[in-house]
């Protein structure tokens, strides 16, 4: 089974930069809301912005405080924890990781979704293709 998520668009000086943007949802306070999340080969794992703990009502006693390195070469305090996400018709549980930064766009890493899909960036049909392991 495939799920088909169309590239979206931005510009950067004028040139159209594609995005592999993904749709999951997340259990929130306000209940079960959907995400936009950029797919990010690069990320280890899920990456959320800082008050997200609080929007998924996350208590902080429940996340191990740790350090991550992005691309610059300083390290970002960040705290790693398990959530569970619904994606591509599935519910699961994902190790994720809280920056210390209310800017931090939402990415989806690898841990957690590599091991249940094959993963194509198709640009002939300008979408990012997820196929669900056998």
């Amino acid at each position: 089974m495939s799920f088909i998520f169309p590239y979206q668009y931005g510009f950067i000086d004028n040139r159209k930069i594609p995005y592999p943007i993904v749709n999951a949802s997340l259990e929130t306070v306000r209940g079960k809301r959907e995400f936009s999340f950029i797919m990010d080969t690069g990320a280890d794992t899920l990456t959320l912005p800082k008050y997200m703990i609080t929007l998924l009502g996350i208590k902080n006693s429940e996340l191990t405080q740790s350090q991550s390195q992005g691309i610059s070469e300083e390290l970002v305090k960040t705290w790693e924890g398990k959530i569970t996400i619904q994606f591509c018709n599935m519910t699961f549980p994902i190790h994720c990781s809280f920056t210390d930064n209310d800017k931090t766009p939402l990415l989806l890493g690898k841990e957690d979704i590599f091991d249940k899909f094959n993963i194509t960036f198709n640009n002939d049909r300008q979408a990012t293709v997820f196929e669900r392991l056998k």
